[in-house]
């Protein structure tokens, strides 16, 4: 995305690079300091500086048009558990539903999923296991159950991928099939960690894994799906011909891993740190998923009551026979809960308790009430039948007394809508397998290399219009207004005129800590033409007491952090390439001046600084902050202002902002001579404010000299506005009637806009621009 505050009319970037996404670097701590700037309140005023509503931005990003991916996993399905069903033919028994019992959360009020499949009033359930579960998660688990009985999400796997490459910002292979042939997309979007513990598949020269599931979770829920995971997880003695790494037990008659999971489980054993360390690399990218406020139906060792998996059985040498250890399995799903939740503090996780359907497994490997929120199945039945597994469903459901959320959480053959429901096979969604099973599918039922096919393309088209079938366009919000919030507000201006710094003031509102990225752009703005760019700016942030909290000279220098860094950029759409003459120009190399923050915040005022590196330089700046959750979450970004430079047309201060998705009012501000109360020098004695569409340059709103009358005083009131002070007992307005500062509010359509600040051709100085949401 282009900032409306760079400058009008310049073509779009293309997509910024991308990076592999590390663990979130932690807030730079410095020893306590005064902050300099210059902007201080008086002692009577209660920090309404910058103060506001929420502005909000409408991120309506949907991986719908691209071409697809070439497969490049060579790695096939899991084995099929279930043959073709016979005796799921006869309605399932009815369960009644129990008591809430104490661990239990009464059921919240759910939103229609389209205008035929509507949510009927959900069951008591367990309350989500995780302790300190996110919202997201109940609110995720509420609707999962909302929709028993009536309707079931469409899911797919999508084929995993490892490799470096720059086709990650297009739909994986699956996705673009089924949009191609349905003009759909599934509402639940299925993830592997297959190769993130793989040697073979690390960057040389980061040693980092070159998967990038959290990267893509984050663009799928963004984009308003849900998110599962499962992990294949290769274990055992890696050998340069990767003999005995492998996550199934056997391969043909010879074992596959010599991995014994009974020494994993073992406190200073060898195989115990490898178990760790392994458990601790997946829980990095959770937290990036966590952080963003992204819930994770999480389908840790699936098909648990298998023989072909490392978790369920080994290859026992004395014996010469594989065999099944359910014990041993529970013991490592407590481990893995305890290390995810407790360790790592992941907050974000419905666990899916997954095993297979034979008689009496289910309640054999169960884990226990306080270690699941749901419990699912895999079933592959045979190609181009659609059996709905009715009984199994049914016995899964009864474990728990419907108490747990049951789904299908892999299949070959989609199961009948119609059957299912008229035989109560409840499954809450869907997953159809990655690869073959889905995209082989013809009308005839028989694919070009004349192998029948698990679904043939007529009934998939049936499915994905089915009116008991959920797809992503169906799904309400879930996670509360996630295109309604702030997501970038940026201000362009000069910095060290008055030797003072540029400042931009800002308020994380909410529950929540925040991810904020912050940038001071110098002369990554050359590239687009702004002149006299200030050449090496320093990005310094303070809190509400003025204690500076991190800083930034020169983002790309620590390669610990640019490649999180570069990925936020990514995240977000900050600029970060152009195309110029046809050739793609990296406007922030890793080599740049610029400077750049990306912090976890608590709710709270902050005031960011952009100085010169070299006392006495000046030049046009540009400060942004971004929300980098990606998501909605119980925190949000309030508006901004920045306190700045007004010297020359050429360099006055833009801000630009983004709004979608409602109309809304806005207040806007010019303050310069109400800042007299302050201490600030030298002031901007006569600011005006124009307000343009970004792109078209079309003047939506200006003023010079504001009216005060009732109506602006109550938007100033209305949205925290700084105006009105009690000095020795006495009421004062910062704004007083006949002042020079300037002020309106107007009413917005969704799009991108850029408010411009400015004086008259004798006058500088320093003055604040503002942007409020006026409700």
């Amino acid at each position: 995305m282009l900032h409306p505050c760079l400058c009008l009319g310049l073509p779009n970037p293309p997509h910024p690079r991308p990076q592999v996404p590390p663990a979130l670097p932690p807030t730079v701590s410095v020893p306590n300091r005064t902050s300099t700037m210059s902007l201080r309140p008086l002692p009577t005023l209660t920090r309404s500086l910058f103060r506001s509503l929420v502005l909000t931005l409408a991120l309506a990003t949907r991986l719908l048009t691209a071409a697809p991916l070439a497969d490049s996993n060579t790695e096939v399905g899991d084995k099929p558990l279930v043959a073709a069903a016979t005796a799921d033919t006869t309605p399932a028994a009815v369960t009644p539903v129990v008591a809430p019992a104490a661990n239990e959360w009464p059921s919240t009020p759910v939103p229609a999923t389209t205008a035929n499949a509507v949510a009927s009033p959900a069951s008591s359930i367990d309350a989500p296991v995780s302790p300190g579960a996110l919202p997201q998660v109940y609110a995720l688990l509420n609707y999962l159950n909302s929709v028993k009985g009536t309707a079931m999400l469409a899911g797919q796997h999508t084929t995993v991928k490892w490799e470096g490459t720059d086709a990650w910002d297009i739909p994986t292979a699956e996705l673009a099939w089924l949009q191609a042939n349905t003009g759909k997309l599934p509402a639940v979007r299925g993830f592997d960690f297959m190769f993130l513990n793989d040697p073979q598949c690390v960057d040389s020269g980061t040693g980092l894994p070159l998967q990038k599931i959290a990267r893509d979770a984050l663009r799928w829920h963004r984009a308003g799906g849900i998110v599962t995971i499962h992990w294949h997880w290769k274990m055992g003695t890696f050998t340069s011909n990767r003999s005995l790494f492998n996550f199934y037990v056997m391969n043909g008659s010879v074992p596959a891993t010599d991995w014994d999971l009974a020494k994993g489980l073992t406190p200073g054993t060898p195989e115990n740190t490898k178990f760790n360390t392994d458990m601790d690399a997946v829980a990095a990218e959770l937290k990036v998923l966590r952080d963003a406020g992204v819930p994770v139906i999480w389908r840790p060792f699936h098909e648990c009551s298998g023989n072909w998996f490392w978790w369920s059985a080994w290859y026992n040498p004395a014996t010469a026979r594989v065999e099944k250890r359910p014990e041993l399995f529970k013991q490592a799903w407590r481990y893995m809960f305890d290390r995810l939740t407790r360790v790592h503090g992941l907050t974000n996780l419905l666990w899916e308790y997954n095993p297979n359907e034979g008689a009496g497994e289910v309640a054999a490997w169960y884990p226990g009430d306080e270690y699941v929120d749901m419990i699912s199945v895999d079933v592959y039945p045979s190609n181009g039948t659609h059996p709905t597994y009715a009984s199994t469903y049914a016995s899964f459901n009864a474990l728990t007394g419907g108490r747990k959320v049951v789904a299908m959480s892999e299949n070959g053959a989609i199961p009948d809508p119609d059957n299912a429901h008229a035989e109560g096979a409840a499954w809450s969604y869907f997953a159809t397998w990655s690869g073959d099973f889905l995209m082989k599918a013809t009308a005839s039922g028989v694919a070009a290399d004349s192998l029948s096919v698990a679904n043939n393309l007529n009934f998939i088209k049936r499915v994905y219009a089915h009116e008991r079938v959920i797809t992503l366009d169906e799904l309400p919000a879930l996670f509360g207004p996630a295109n309604d919030r702030i997501v970038n507000i940026s201000t362009r201006g000069p910095v060290g005129l008055t030797a003072q710094p540029m400042i931009g003031g800002f308020v994380i509102k909410g529950s929540q800590h925040k991810r904020i990225l912050l940038r001071a752009a110098g002369p990554a703005l050359s590239f687009f033409g702004v002149p006299d760019t200030l050449a090496d700016p320093i990005l310094e942030l303070y809190d509400g007491s003025n204690t500076l909290i991190a800083s930034n000279d020169n983002w790309g220098a620590d390669t610990a952090t640019a490649a999180a860094l570069t990925q936020a950029f990514a995240d977000t759409g900050a600029f970060d390439q152009l195309t110029l003459g046809g050739s793609p120009v990296d406007t922030w190399p890793d080599a740049s001046k610029d400077a750049a923050l990306l912090l976890i915040l608590p709710p709270g005022n902050y005031t960011a600084q952009i100085k010169p590196r070299t006392p006495g330089q000046s030049g046009t700046a540009m400060i942004e902050i971004y929300d980098a959750d990606l998501a909605s979450s119980g925190s949000t970004l309030v508006n901004i202002s920045t306190l700045c430079d007004v010297r020359s047309p050429a360099a006055n201060p833009v801000a630009g902002f983004i709004s979608k998705g409602r109309s809304r009012r806005v207040l806007v501000r010019g303050a310069g001579p109400a800042l007299a109360a302050f201490g600030v020098s030298p002031l901007l004695t006569d600011p005006a404010l124009l307000l343009q569409q970004a792109g078209t340059g079309t003047t939506l709103a200006s003023n010079d000299d504001w009216a005060s009358d009732t109506a602006l005083r109550n938007a100033f009131a209305a949205t925290g506005a700084f105006d009105a002070y009690t000095d020795q007992g006495q009421a004062r307005n910062f704004w007083s009637a006949n002042s020079k500062d300037a002020a309106f509010t107007t009413t917005l359509d969704g799009g991108s806009f850029t408010a411009t600040l400015s004086g008259p051709a004798d006058n500088t100085g320093r003055a604040i621009l503002e942007i409020y949401d006026y409700p």
